[in-house]
């Protein structure tokens, strides 16, 4: 009896010895077979500076469209970038509506690493409203052409802006004011109207955009044309505008200042064929002093990184929320930028920047050395 016994009691081991080792096999080939997790990898930071040739750049603005949110348009707009046969070099991207500013970059990423494409520098800036509803952002960009497209040089217009202490006033009328000027610093610049390629018009207002946008197209007939509400409450109307223009005749030197007759400020700067650096924006974070002096070294540092320094700058964009800011960023340039190089500085309100702590923004396009 008790022969039988542990015989019975070896059989059990031994059957559950052999459950448990089949177990343990299984599960080892089971573990074997299962692929690695995947680690997703973090989009590719923009770089903070670029190249282009003055007579290969193209200009480009992107169709508005309200399919979707933030994401899909950013996406559709980017594929409608890539259609071209252009190779981004910059993108500015005005965004309106409740979308995350600071994914816009990240997008840009994404969307061209995967098409192969080289990352142009992106500047972000919220808009108060886009001319279409529903839509979140518009491209505006500078592309680098296969051929030289700009013979003699480019013309950079600076802003000419017009306004009415009445917030509710038409801004058409202002608007055509703007392009009036416009015109004559093309013509000064050595230009003509139908070589004007690009023009960007902020308005306070969207009710008489249609009428302003056919002031801005009859104008210039062969321009591309941006028009944007900047600011959602503004006090006063205001209309802005900006433009390039193609050169008919190349300038003396690499970059001269030019003057509507009349006029005590420079209306645009014509720079001559030739490479040039252009920057992405530089976020600054705080209204002191050393605050704006640190974001223009890292400006200064930018540039460096494909041979141009702020002694080769000659056009400035600087973006705020606020007037005062503006204020101060004109104060502290005049000691960083050198007096005596040609220059154009200009300032545009926004309702934010790329970031929600930021205070203002500055990019820069320089010659290279």
């Amino acid at each position: 009896m008790t022969n039988r016994r542990l015989i019975a009691t070896l059989l059990l081991l031994a059957l559950i010895t052999g459950a448990v080792f089949a177990a343990g096999k299984k599960k080892k080939k089971k573990e074997e077979e299962e692929p690695p997790t995947q680690v997703l990898e973090l989009p590719k930071e923009p770089p903070v500076a670029v190249t282009g040739d003055i007579e290969r750049l193209a200009f480009h603005v992107t169709p508005l469209s309200a399919k979707g949110l933030l994401t899909q348009q950013m996406r559709d707009s980017l594929k409608s970038l890539l259609r071209d046969s252009h190779t981004p070099l910059k993108i500015r991207a005005f965004v309106a509506g409740s979308g995350d500013l600071r994914r816009v970059p990240d997008i840009v990423s994404e969307v061209l690493t995967d098409k192969h494409v080289p990352l142009p520098v992106v500047t972000v800036v919220q808009a108060g409203a886009l001319t279409l509803t529903g839509a979140q952002v518009v491209l505006e960009t500078t592309s680098g052409a296969r051929k030289p497209v700009n013979t003699a040089g480019l013309a950079f217009l600076a802003p000419q802006q017009e306004m009415a202490d009445q917030p509710l006033m038409p801004v058409a009328p202002l608007v055509a004011r703007c392009v009036a000027r416009l015109k004559e610093a093309a013509a000064a610049a050595g230009s003509s109207p139908e070589a004007v390629l690009r023009v960007t018009c902020l308005a306070t207002s969207l009710d008489d955009a249609a009428a302003s946008r056919a002031a801005i197209s009859t104008a210039f007939p062969r321009a591309v044309v941006n028009y944007v509400q900047f600011v959602r409450a503004p006090a006063q109307t205001i209309a802005t505008c900006e433009g390039v223009a193609r050169l008919l005749s190349p300038p003396a030197r690499p970059a001269v200042l030019v003057h509507r007759p009349g006029a005590q400020t420079a209306d645009a700067i014509a720079v001559a064929p030739g490479r040039i650096a252009i920057s992405g924006v530089q976020l600054g974070f705080g209204t002191r002093p050393s605050d704006i002096q640190l974001a223009f070294d890292r400006l200064d540092h930018s540039l460096e990184t494909v041979r141009a320094s702020r002694a080769g700058i000659f056009f400035v964009n600087f973006y705020t929320a606020s007037r005062s800011i503006a204020a101060s960023l004109d104060q502290q340039r005049r000691h960083f930028f050198d007096k005596t190089n040609p220059a154009i500085y200009n300032s545009f309100l926004f309702e934010g920047l790329g970031s929600m702590d930021a205070s203002f923004g500055v990019e820069a396009d320089a010659l290279v050395r």
